[in-house]
C-alpha cells in the first residue's frame, strides 16, 4: 500500500537511505525533520519495503516534482515496488511534469521504460592544481542566491526553487551559496559544499567554469575541486516526464 509517510516511518525511512546512498543518517534524520511531507512509502505488513520524495518545484506557471530517494528494500527488488511508486506520482494531477537524476548510468534504461525522457544538461569535471585567477568569492544568503538565479534564467524556460528547498539543500550539504566577483562586479553564482578537503560545485552559472572552480579550489584550501556546469554536449544528467518539458534548464541538482 502507497501512503504518506508518518513519524512512525522516520527510522525505517533513515537505514533504507543510508542503507541505498550512504549519506550520514544525522543528515538523514534532518531531511525528514524538514520534508517528511513529501515522502511516500510502499508499506507492507508495518515494513517500509520502498520509497521516495517529490520535491516541489516550479516552471513558469506550470507545476512539478522533483522526484528524490527512491529506495526500495534490497530483499524486496524484483517485485514493482519501484514502479508502482513512480506510476502513483505519475498519475497525481498536481504536477505538470517530474524530474529526477538517475543514480547511476544503468538507471536510465529503467527510468526511460517508464516514459522518462533522459536530458544532457551538465557536464561535471574534476581539477586538482589551481592556477591563480583573477575572481573572488562572497558568500551570500538562500535568498540572495534565489534572486540572482532567477535573474540569471530569466527569458529561459527554468525550473525554479523556492527560498525554502534552497535552505534545505544548504543545511542538508551543510553549503554555502557564492557570488562570483571579478574586478568586484558579479559574474555569477555557485552552490558548492566541502567534504575531505574536496569541494563540491553542485551548480556554477556563469562563463570561465574551469578558471572559477580553479579559484574557489585556491580559496577554500581544496585538494580538488569537482565542478558542474551547463554545456550541450554533456552526458544526460536529468530525466524528465513527459517529454514536452525536455529543453527546461534544470541546473542545481541533488544527488
Amino acid at each position: 500500500m502507497i501512503i504518506r509517510a508518518k513519524e512512525s516511518h522516520k527510522e525505517q525511512i533513515t537505514e533504507l537511505w543510508n542503507n541505498a546512498f550512504g549519506d550520514k543518517k544525522e543528515n538523514v534524520r534532518k531531511y525528514l525533520d524538514t520534508l517528511l511531507e513529501y515522502f511516500l512509502v510502499y508499506e507492507e505488513d508495518g515494513m517500509v519495503n520502498g520509497m521516495l520524495s517529490v520535491l516541489p518545484v516550479t516552471l513558469n506557471d506550470k507545476k512539478g516534482g522533483y522526484i528524490y530517494a527512491v529506495v526500495t528494500r534490497p530483499e524486496n527488488r524484483g517485485q514493482g515496488i519501484c514502479k508502482k511508486l513512480m506510476e502513483n506520482v505519475k498519475s497525481d494531477k498536481s504536477y505538470d511534469f517530474l524530474v529526477l537524476v538517475p543514480q547511476n548510468k544503468s538507471l536510465f534504461d529503467f527510468y526511460e521504460k517508464m516514459d522518462f525522457t533522459a536530458v544532457a544538461q551538465l557536464k561535471k569535471e574534476g581539477i586538482s592544481s589551481f592556477d591563480k585567477a583573477e575572481y573572488s568569492i562572497r558568500i551570500i544568503t538562500a535568498k540572495d542566491y534565489e534572486t540572482k538565479r532567477n535573474e540569471y534564467y530569466k527569458n529561459q524556460n527554468f525550473i525554479k526553487w523556492d527560498e525554502k528547498m534552497l535552505e534545505f539543500a544548504e543545511s542538508m550539504y551543510c553549503g554555502k551559496f557564492c557570488e562570483i566577483l571579478k574586478d568586484e562586479i558579479a559574474v555569477g553564482i555557485a552552490f558548492l559544499y566541502e567534504e575531505n578537503k574536496t569541494v563540491f560545485i553542485k551548480e556554477l552559472l556563469l562563463e570561465n567554469h574551469r578558471e572559477v572552480a580553479c579559484r574557489i579550489g585556491s580559496a577554500r584550501k581544496a585538494e580538488k575541486v569537482i565542478f558542474a556546469y551547463e554545456c550541450k554536449d554533456a552526458e544526460p544528467t536529468f530525466m524528465v516526464y513527459p517529454r514536452s518539458f525536455s529543453n527546461t534548464k534544470f541546473g542545481i541538482f541533488l544527488d
